[in-house]
């Protein structure tokens, strides 16, 4: 794909994405039509794109991301912890967390969760990928409980908690 065509499916795509973030946000009914007449693109552009509307709002959160580490440097230093910053990061989209939620599209957030922590790579075998989905599921459930907490924790407390040993 030449460079121009790569611009404009990526300015397509995000033009799909915030209008998807829009319309959860503000409560509206989610569909194709109403993202498509948001963004000012057809039917056609948005299923040259994407397959669903899960599709888009995964996109959304996985774009977002993208931009959150490098304005915060995420990689550049290994020492960081990436799971603090994926919990400030999910932080910062308290208004689209509660709009999943009461839609009961939470789900596209553990796919995120997922996505970033478990690579793809055939390189991580074993137990190695077990500890990786162990970690992911259990972000998932610490961002999940700041989410029907309503937020009441800070990103630095939560991260706190999960690194405390449970005693039963």
């Amino acid at each position: 794909m030449n460079p121009q065509n790569q611009e404009i499916k990526r300015i397509t795509q995000e033009s799909i994405a915030i209008a998807a973030y829009q319309i959860l946000v503000s409560r509206e009914d989610l569909s194709i039509t109403a993202i498509c007449n948001r963004a000012g693109v057809s039917r056609n552009a948005f299923y040259r794109n994407f397959e669903t509307t899960d599709a888009v709002i995964f996109h959304y959160l996985k774009i977002g991301w993208e931009e959150y580490t490098k304005e915060s440097h995420v990689y550049d230093n290994s020492k960081e912890d990436v799971t603090l910053h994926l919990v400030r990061y999910f932080h910062q989209k308290q208004d689209l967390l509660r709009a999943l939620k009461k839609r009961n599209m939470l789900y596209i957030m553990e796919m995120v969760f997922m996505n970033i922590l478990i690579p793809e790579s055939e390189d991580v075998v074993g137990g190695a990928r077990y500890l990786l989905y162990t970690t992911a599921f259990a972000m998932y459930g610490f961002v999940r409980a700041m989410i029907d907490n309503d937020f009441s924790d800070s990103p630095e407390d939560i991260a706190k908690m999960s690194h405390q040993k449970i005693s039963l």
